[in-house]
Protein backbone atom coordinates (compact mmCIF):
# COMPACT_ATOMS: atom_id res chain seq x y z
CA UNK A 1 0.00 0.00 0.00
CA UNK A 2 2.12 2.67 -1.07
CA UNK A 3 0.10 5.66 -1.12
CA UNK A 4 -0.60 4.61 3.29
CA UNK A 5 3.11 4.41 3.63
CA UNK A 6 3.91 7.91 1.45
CA UNK A 7 1.46 9.50 4.15
CA UNK A 8 2.74 7.98 7.28
CA UNK A 9 6.04 9.06 6.43
CA UNK A 10 5.01 12.59 5.62
CA UNK A 11 3.14 12.83 8.97
CA UNK A 12 6.87 11.92 10.52
CA UNK A 13 9.04 13.85 8.50
CA UNK A 14 6.13 16.59 9.99
CA UNK A 15 6.01 15.35 13.27
CA UNK A 16 9.70 16.13 13.30
CA UNK A 17 9.77 19.52 11.69
CA UNK A 18 7.71 20.32 14.22
CA UNK A 19 8.89 18.72 17.29
CA UNK A 20 12.11 20.97 15.88
CA UNK A 21 10.33 24.20 15.72
CA UNK A 22 9.34 23.89 19.68
CA UNK A 23 12.74 23.03 20.49
CA UNK A 24 13.98 26.09 18.63
CA UNK A 25 11.33 28.41 20.10
CA UNK A 26 12.18 27.78 23.58
CA UNK A 27 15.69 27.66 23.28
CA UNK A 28 15.80 30.98 21.95
CA UNK A 29 13.98 32.32 24.94
CA UNK A 30 16.70 30.62 27.49
CA UNK A 31 14.14 28.03 28.48
CA UNK A 32 15.88 24.58 29.55
CA UNK A 33 14.73 21.38 28.26
CA UNK A 34 14.29 19.10 31.00
CA UNK A 35 13.45 15.29 31.90
CA UNK A 36 10.76 13.86 34.98
CA UNK A 37 9.89 10.44 35.31
CA UNK A 38 6.81 8.71 33.70
CA UNK A 39 6.45 6.10 36.47
CA UNK A 40 5.33 7.99 39.77
CA UNK A 41 4.03 7.14 43.25
CA UNK A 42 1.38 9.50 43.18
CA UNK A 43 -0.45 10.65 40.59
CA UNK A 44 -2.63 14.09 40.10
CA UNK A 45 -5.72 12.99 41.94
CA UNK A 46 -8.04 15.29 39.71
CA UNK A 47 -11.56 13.24 39.46
CA UNK A 48 -11.65 13.71 35.95
CA UNK A 49 -8.12 11.75 35.36
CA UNK A 50 -8.11 8.22 35.44
CA UNK A 51 -3.93 6.55 35.72
CA UNK A 52 -2.84 3.51 34.81
CA UNK A 53 -1.42 1.42 37.51
CA UNK A 54 1.03 -0.91 37.94
CA UNK A 55 3.46 -2.39 40.18
CA UNK A 56 7.12 -2.27 40.94
CA UNK A 57 8.52 -6.05 42.15
CA UNK A 58 11.58 -5.95 44.27
CA UNK A 59 13.84 -8.44 46.46
CA UNK A 60 12.10 -9.85 49.13
CA UNK A 61 8.86 -9.79 47.55
CA UNK A 62 8.42 -6.25 48.18
CA UNK A 63 5.74 -4.55 45.54
CA UNK A 64 5.52 -0.63 45.21
CA UNK A 65 2.06 0.27 43.52
CA UNK A 66 3.37 2.98 40.66
CA UNK A 67 1.43 4.90 38.20
CA UNK A 68 1.86 6.11 34.76
CA UNK A 69 2.42 10.47 34.84
CA UNK A 70 -0.96 12.19 33.64
CA UNK A 71 1.61 14.97 33.40
CA UNK A 72 4.63 15.79 34.43
CA UNK A 73 3.51 18.76 36.40
CA UNK A 74 4.72 17.67 40.38
CA UNK A 75 8.10 16.83 39.08
CA UNK A 76 8.50 20.01 37.09
CA UNK A 77 7.11 22.06 39.68
CA UNK A 78 9.53 20.25 42.09
CA UNK A 79 12.61 22.19 39.88
CA UNK A 80 11.20 25.59 40.14
CA UNK A 81 11.32 24.97 43.50
CA UNK A 82 15.23 23.56 43.42
CA UNK A 83 15.98 27.27 41.47
CA UNK A 84 15.20 26.66 37.91
CA UNK A 85 13.56 29.60 36.20
CA UNK A 86 12.11 28.57 32.78
CA UNK A 87 11.83 25.24 31.98
CA UNK A 88 10.04 22.98 29.43
CA UNK A 89 9.31 19.18 28.57
CA UNK A 90 8.37 17.10 25.25
CA UNK A 91 7.16 13.47 26.94
CA UNK A 92 4.23 10.86 27.06
CA UNK A 93 1.25 11.52 28.79
CA UNK A 94 -0.86 8.93 29.81
CA UNK A 95 -4.60 8.92 30.57
CA UNK A 96 -7.03 5.84 31.65
CA UNK A 97 -10.36 5.23 29.86
CA UNK A 98 -9.10 8.02 26.71
CA UNK A 99 -9.80 6.58 23.30
CA UNK A 100 -11.48 8.21 20.94
CA UNK A 101 -10.81 10.57 17.69
CA UNK A 102 -9.11 13.34 19.58
CA UNK A 103 -7.95 10.98 22.70
CA UNK A 104 -4.94 8.35 22.90
CA UNK A 105 -4.43 6.57 25.59
CA UNK A 106 -0.68 7.58 25.32
CA UNK A 107 0.02 10.89 23.68
CA UNK A 108 2.66 13.44 23.03
CA UNK A 109 2.54 16.68 25.04
CA UNK A 110 4.87 19.88 25.67
CA UNK A 111 4.85 21.67 29.12
CA UNK A 112 6.54 24.46 30.41
CA UNK A 113 6.99 27.00 33.35
CA UNK A 114 8.21 30.10 33.68
CA UNK A 115 8.91 31.70 37.16
CA UNK A 116 7.73 35.36 37.79
CA UNK A 117 5.26 34.97 35.30
CA UNK A 118 1.83 36.08 34.97
CA UNK A 119 -1.10 34.19 33.50
CA UNK A 120 -1.16 37.03 30.92
CA UNK A 121 2.61 36.86 30.09
CA UNK A 122 1.87 32.56 29.58
CA UNK A 123 -1.12 33.12 27.16
CA UNK A 124 1.23 35.77 24.91
CA UNK A 125 4.19 33.04 25.21
CA UNK A 126 1.14 30.28 23.98
CA UNK A 127 -0.22 32.48 21.00
CA UNK A 128 3.57 33.17 19.48
CA UNK A 129 4.28 29.11 19.73
CA UNK A 130 1.56 28.06 17.80
CA UNK A 131 2.05 31.01 15.21
CA UNK A 132 5.91 29.76 15.33
CA UNK A 133 5.00 26.42 14.55
CA UNK A 134 1.60 26.96 12.40
CA UNK A 135 1.97 30.47 11.22
CA UNK A 136 -1.41 30.68 9.41
CA UNK A 137 -2.59 30.72 13.20
CA UNK A 138 -2.19 35.19 13.20
CA UNK A 139 -2.10 36.41 16.67
CA UNK A 140 -3.24 38.45 19.02
CA UNK A 141 -5.73 35.54 19.25
CA UNK A 142 -9.34 36.21 20.91
CA UNK A 143 -9.99 36.54 24.32
CA UNK A 144 -12.83 35.47 26.02
CA UNK A 145 -13.92 34.24 29.53
CA UNK A 146 -15.97 31.10 30.24
CA UNK A 147 -18.97 33.20 31.30
CA UNK A 148 -18.59 35.40 28.45
CA UNK A 149 -18.08 32.17 26.16
CA UNK A 150 -21.57 30.72 27.45
CA UNK A 151 -23.53 33.53 27.70
CA UNK A 152 -22.58 35.28 24.30
CA UNK A 153 -21.69 32.16 21.94
CA UNK A 154 -24.01 29.67 23.93
CA UNK A 155 -27.04 31.58 25.27
CA UNK A 156 -26.56 30.06 28.67
CA UNK A 157 -27.55 32.96 30.82
CA UNK A 158 -25.31 32.29 33.62
CA UNK A 159 -23.76 35.12 36.32
CA UNK A 160 -20.68 36.49 36.68
CA UNK A 161 -19.80 34.08 39.46
CA UNK A 162 -21.49 31.57 38.41
CA UNK A 163 -24.12 31.38 41.33
CA UNK A 164 -27.35 30.44 39.24
CA UNK A 165 -25.85 27.89 37.01
CA UNK A 166 -27.72 24.70 37.10
CA UNK A 167 -30.79 27.34 36.89
CA UNK A 168 -29.14 28.82 33.55
CA UNK A 169 -27.89 25.60 31.88
CA UNK A 170 -31.30 24.01 32.48
CA UNK A 171 -33.32 27.10 31.37
CA UNK A 172 -30.53 27.08 28.19
CA UNK A 173 -32.21 23.30 27.49
CA UNK A 174 -29.35 21.56 28.22
CA UNK A 175 -29.75 18.00 29.96
CA UNK A 176 -28.97 17.58 33.75
CA UNK A 177 -29.24 15.31 36.37
CA UNK A 178 -29.41 15.64 39.90
CA UNK A 179 -25.91 13.83 40.56
CA UNK A 180 -24.30 16.42 38.21
CA UNK A 181 -21.42 18.51 39.65
CA UNK A 182 -20.30 21.65 39.06
CA UNK A 183 -17.65 20.69 36.52
CA UNK A 184 -20.26 18.63 35.17
CA UNK A 185 -22.83 20.96 34.10
CA UNK A 186 -20.12 23.82 33.10
CA UNK A 187 -18.53 21.23 30.62
CA UNK A 188 -21.64 19.99 29.16
CA UNK A 189 -22.87 23.38 28.41
CA UNK A 190 -19.20 24.21 26.49
CA UNK A 191 -19.42 20.71 25.25
CA UNK A 192 -22.99 21.03 23.94
CA UNK A 193 -23.38 24.79 22.72
CA UNK A 194 -19.69 26.71 23.11
CA UNK A 195 -17.39 24.53 21.16
CA UNK A 196 -18.96 23.85 18.58
CA UNK A 197 -19.32 27.72 17.78
CA UNK A 198 -15.23 27.95 18.20
CA UNK A 199 -14.27 27.00 15.37
CA UNK A 200 -15.53 29.83 13.00
CA UNK A 201 -14.31 32.61 15.37
CA UNK A 202 -9.96 31.30 14.60
CA UNK A 203 -7.92 30.83 17.40
CA UNK A 204 -9.58 31.41 20.72
CA UNK A 205 -8.63 31.44 24.79
CA UNK A 206 -11.15 30.63 26.84
CA UNK A 207 -10.01 32.23 30.51
CA UNK A 208 -11.42 32.86 34.00
CA UNK A 209 -12.66 29.01 34.67
CA UNK A 210 -14.98 28.65 37.88
CA UNK A 211 -12.94 28.15 40.80
CA UNK A 212 -14.13 24.50 41.25
CA UNK A 213 -12.45 23.83 37.49
CA UNK A 214 -8.76 24.76 38.65
CA UNK A 215 -7.73 22.44 40.78
CA UNK A 216 -3.74 23.46 40.52
CA UNK A 217 -4.59 27.53 39.38
CA UNK A 218 -4.26 31.29 41.24
CA UNK A 219 -8.01 32.72 42.02
CA UNK A 220 -8.00 35.53 40.62
CA UNK A 221 -7.78 37.89 44.16
CA UNK A 222 -10.20 40.75 42.19
CA UNK A 223 -12.79 38.00 41.21
CA UNK A 224 -12.06 34.68 43.17
CA UNK A 225 -14.92 32.49 41.84
CA UNK A 226 -12.60 32.48 39.29
CA UNK A 227 -9.07 31.00 38.49
CA UNK A 228 -6.18 32.01 36.39
CA UNK A 229 -6.88 29.19 34.05
CA UNK A 230 -7.21 29.76 30.47
CA UNK A 231 -7.24 26.95 27.48
CA UNK A 232 -6.62 27.72 23.92
CA UNK A 233 -8.92 26.76 21.01
CA UNK A 234 -8.27 26.69 17.10
CA UNK A 235 -9.68 24.70 14.16
CA UNK A 236 -12.61 23.50 16.46
CA UNK A 237 -9.56 21.34 18.79
CA UNK A 238 -8.63 22.00 22.03
CA UNK A 239 -4.88 22.68 22.48
CA UNK A 240 -3.75 23.62 25.41
CA UNK A 241 -4.50 23.90 29.42
CA UNK A 242 -2.96 27.08 31.15
CA UNK A 243 -2.39 28.34 34.55
CA UNK A 244 -1.26 31.34 36.95
CA UNK A 245 0.30 28.39 39.26
CA UNK A 246 -0.98 28.24 42.86
CA UNK A 247 1.88 28.53 45.28
CA UNK A 248 -0.22 28.16 48.74
CA UNK A 249 1.08 24.96 49.90
CA UNK A 250 -2.03 24.35 52.54
CA UNK A 251 -4.23 25.54 49.74
CA UNK A 252 -2.91 23.13 47.61
CA UNK A 253 -3.34 20.53 50.21
CA UNK A 254 -6.64 21.11 51.00
CA UNK A 255 -7.67 21.35 47.25
CA UNK A 256 -5.99 17.53 46.94
CA UNK A 257 -7.88 15.87 49.96
CA UNK A 258 -11.75 17.40 48.32
CA UNK A 259 -10.77 16.13 45.10
CA UNK A 260 -9.85 13.01 46.89
CA UNK A 261 -13.02 13.06 48.87
CA UNK A 262 -14.67 13.36 45.64
CA UNK A 263 -13.15 10.23 43.81
CA UNK A 264 -14.52 8.31 46.86
CA UNK A 265 -17.80 9.54 46.28
CA UNK A 266 -18.02 8.44 42.77
CA UNK A 267 -16.35 5.04 43.85
CA UNK A 268 -13.14 5.56 42.05
CA UNK A 269 -9.51 4.48 42.67
CA UNK A 270 -7.98 7.00 45.16
CA UNK A 271 -4.09 7.15 45.05
CA UNK A 272 -2.30 8.49 47.88
CA UNK A 273 -0.85 12.46 47.99
CA UNK A 274 2.41 13.45 46.62
CA UNK A 275 3.49 14.57 49.88
CA UNK A 276 7.06 15.28 48.03
CA UNK A 277 5.35 17.59 45.37
CA UNK A 278 3.50 19.44 48.67
CA UNK A 279 6.71 19.81 50.36
CA UNK A 280 7.66 21.86 47.48
CA UNK A 281 5.60 24.83 47.96
CA UNK A 282 7.58 25.22 51.23
CA UNK A 283 10.67 25.10 49.92
CA UNK A 284 10.19 27.76 47.58
CA UNK A 285 8.03 27.29 44.65
CA UNK A 286 8.10 30.61 43.03
CA UNK A 287 5.42 32.88 41.64
CA UNK A 288 4.97 31.10 38.37
CA UNK A 289 2.92 30.37 35.12
CA UNK A 290 2.59 27.35 33.54
CA UNK A 291 0.99 25.60 30.40
CA UNK A 292 0.66 22.07 28.90
CA UNK A 293 -0.30 21.55 25.37
CA UNK A 294 -0.84 18.35 23.40
CA UNK A 295 1.51 18.30 20.43
CA UNK A 296 -0.61 15.60 18.58
CA UNK A 297 -3.65 18.29 18.62
CA UNK A 298 -1.28 20.54 16.89
CA UNK A 299 -0.17 18.53 14.40
CA UNK A 300 -3.39 17.85 13.29
CA UNK A 301 -3.81 21.62 12.56
CA UNK A 302 -0.74 21.65 10.79
CA UNK A 303 -1.38 18.61 8.73
CA UNK A 304 -5.06 18.91 8.50
CA UNK A 305 -6.23 15.85 9.77
CA UNK A 306 -10.05 15.32 11.59
CA UNK A 307 -8.17 12.52 13.58
CA UNK A 308 -5.57 11.71 16.36
CA UNK A 309 -4.94 8.57 14.87
CA UNK A 310 -3.74 10.21 11.90
CA UNK A 311 -0.86 12.03 13.17
CA UNK A 312 0.66 9.09 14.63
CA UNK A 313 2.77 6.47 13.90
CA UNK A 314 1.51 3.98 16.05
CA UNK A 315 -2.16 5.17 17.66
CA UNK A 316 -3.94 2.58 19.68
CA UNK A 317 -5.79 0.14 17.75
CA UNK A 318 -8.40 -2.40 19.80
CA UNK A 319 -9.00 -5.24 18.43
CA UNK A 320 -13.51 -6.17 18.63
CA UNK A 321 -14.01 -9.69 19.37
Amino acid sequence: MPGRRDSLLDVIRTRAGVLKKIREFFDERGFFEVTTPCLVTSPDPAVHLDSFETELKLAGGRRQKLYLSTSPEHHMKRLLAAGMECIYQIVSFFRNGELTDLHNPEFCGLEWYQAGASVEQCMQLTEQLAAHVHPELKPPFRRMTVAEALVELGGVGVAEDFSNLRCAVESAGIFTDPGDSFDDLVNRALIERVEPVLPGLGPVFLCDYPAPMAALARLRPERPWVAERFELYAGGLELCNGYGELTDGREQRERFVSQLDERRRLNKAVPPLDERFLQAFFEGLPSCSGCALGVDRLLMLVCGKKKLQGVMAFPMVLELT
